[in-house]
């Protein structure tokens, strides 16, 4: 019999990293997943969910004769470098006289809910074996809970779940969202038997942000690179504005997918213009064991055709590309290359250079070089000037980040160059690029980012200002 001793409610959000530790050889899973739900413009409600599985503890007598494991929780909050949030509660796990492990360990799965206020935050929640404190596990957790107006759409996170149906009599409530049973999946794994990915995710503000009377939903599979995955279909739908909120739910299969990570993407469309309004996107797993080995069968068949590739091109093409891989390449690749005076030995380069980078080498493509080729030949459709566009600044922030999720562009006036700023939601939490046309010449260049690793001017201001250097726009920050 599962005992919960104490339970304390801690929070996570909106967007988070899950990392799991395994410090002993013996198996200690601790699975862990969470979404944000709004509530009002300046909060949300958090949910966490997380699944431990008792029959990977440890067991000791107990005066009984039963036998008895304890696992202590803790979750520990931090807003910046602050810690603002503690909480610990023990489980505890009885397994009868007479009852095997397997008969009396089931998954134990909880909720933690909580109201959650505007800000950054990071969270680490952690189960640990009281009868071997060395078997242990953890999960780290990055989110932010921002501010929105009431007539902007706001989307839930997506919730991964294991089941979605209607309630019946003896459902526990801790599960129970919009008249449904919402069983979530912390694992967000997926294998033989059960490739129906389930999902829930809730619309906010709907009659006021989205104009007219119809809005549109889209929902599709990605991979890790972004490239939608043709072997699920992807879905759209459009619906009649009839409440302020709506609860949208469904299953896509991935039967047909190999194993790997993947991404399932929501978006809300106006359907008048064909935009999007709002969207998010989660994370999930597959083990695929049936497809991979079909996979497998084709490479093998065609194993040649990739090197092939490198073996039949041109000198002025390998020269190229070797110029492209530029942004990628190591600093000892960078010297490696320099000592390479050979075509043989430059197309032997290449195909290790790829090999290495290949997400998925079951397959003959290597979708990381296909993506970021077509970021080139993107580049320097966007970027054509003075210089091949792969070759400018706005080019190399391109390819090596992609399209940036939201562009300002402030024109020059009597007093300041004519500036961009590119912000990228996804990477570390939010980062932007700054790029100041210095000479008024339409050539953009790169003079500060808050990315780690990349250019950092925090006086870039003076470069914007043509006359006292002291001109700050907050609207950058």
């Amino acid at each position: 019999m599962m005992k919960k001793v104490m339970l304390c409610v801690g929070l996570a959000g909106m967007w988070f990293v899950a990392l799991h530790a395994q410090i002993s050889p013996k198996p200690f899973t601790l699975d862990v997943h969470h979404a944000l739900f709004a509530t009002s413009a300046s909060e949300g409600d958090l949910e966490i969910y997380y699944a431990l599985y008792p029959q990977e503890w440890c067991y000791r007598p107990a005066d009984s004769g039963d036998s008895l494991s304890s696992v202590m929780m803790e979750l520990l909050i931090f807003r910046e470098s602050d810690l603002v949030h503690r909480d610990v509660w023990k489980l505890e796990n009885r397994i009868h006289s007479g009852e095997s492990e397997e008969e009396a360990s089931r998954t134990t799965m909880d909720k933690l809910r909580l109201r959650v206020p505007v800000g950054t935050y990071s969270a680490l929640i952690r189960a640990t074996d009281l009868n071997d404190r060395s078997h242990a596990d953890s999960a780290a957790i990055d989110f932010a809970v921002g501010e929105h107006a009431e007539e902007d759409v706001v989307l839930s996170d997506l919730l991964f779940c294991r089941e979605i149906r209607g309630v019946e009599e003896n459902d526990p409530t801790l599960f129970v969202k919009d008249s449904l049973y919402v069983l979530p999946n912390p694992s967000r794994f997926y294998t033989d038997g059960d490739l129906e990915v389930d999902f829930y995710v809730e619309l906010s503000h709907l009659l006021a942000g989205v104009p007219g009377n119809t809005y549109a939903i889209k929902y599709f599979v990605t991979d890790y690179n972004g490239n939608t995955m043709e072997a699920v279909p992807i879905k759209e739908e459009t619906r009649e504005k009839e409440t302020d909120t709506y609860a949208e739910r469904d299953a896509v299969s991935v039967a047909e997918l190999p194993s790997g990570t993947y991404f399932l993407r929501f978006e809300v469309l106006d359907p008048s213009v064909e935009s999007v309004i709002h969207s998010t996107q989660g994370r999930f797993f597959v083990y695929n064991p049936a497809v991979d080995k079909q996979r497998e069968a084709l490479a093998a068949s065609r194993k040649n055709i990739y090197f092939n590739l490198f073996e039949h091109m041109e000198d002025v093409d390998i020269e190229q590309e070797i110029l492209y891989i530029d942004y990628l390449m190591t600093i000892e690749e960078k010297e490696l290359i320099k000592k390479l005076d050979s075509k043989e030995a430059k197309k032997n380069f290449l195909h290790g250079f790829w090999k290495v980078r290949d997400p998925d080498p079951s397959t003959v493509e290597n979708e990381y070089r296909t993506a970021y080729l077509r970021l080139i030949r993107e580049a320097n459709e966007k970027f054509a000037g003075m210089n091949e566009g792969w070759k400018s600044d706005f080019g190399y922030v391109y390819v090596r980040y992609g399209p940036a999720d939201n562009v300002i562009r402030y024109p020059s006036t009597a007093r300041g160059n004519a500036y961009e700023v590119w912000r990228y939601d996804q990477i570390e939490g939010g980062v932007e690029f700054v790029f100041v046309d210095i000479y008024g010449i339409n050539r953009y260049e790169l003079v500060h980012s808050t990315k780690r690793g990349e250019r950092q001017n925090y006086n870039y201001q003076q470069l914007i200002d043509r006359t006292t250097g002291q001109y700050t726009n907050p609207a950058l920050y």
